[in-house]
């Protein structure tokens, strides 16, 4: 994936989708973040400002 690439993981939880998630955390492996948090919609609401009007636009449809 190219540098800057997000995975939101929502299976974290459980053990999760992406080999490298971690559940509760952001993990960044060579410029891609992966999400693994286990309650995403209280952490996503929680983040802060700059970090959701950086996502929100393409995710939050989803959410």
């Amino acid at each position: 994936m190219k540098d800057g690439s997000v995975i939101v993981d929502l299976a974290a939880e459980q053990g999760g989708n992406c080999k490298l998630s971690e559940a509760g955390k952001i993990v960044k492996v060579h410029g891609v973040s992966i999400i693994g948090y286990t309650d995403f919609r209280a952490a996503w609401l929680h983040r802060p400002v700059n970090l959701r009007d950086q996502f929100a636009p393409s995710f939050d449809r989803y959410v």
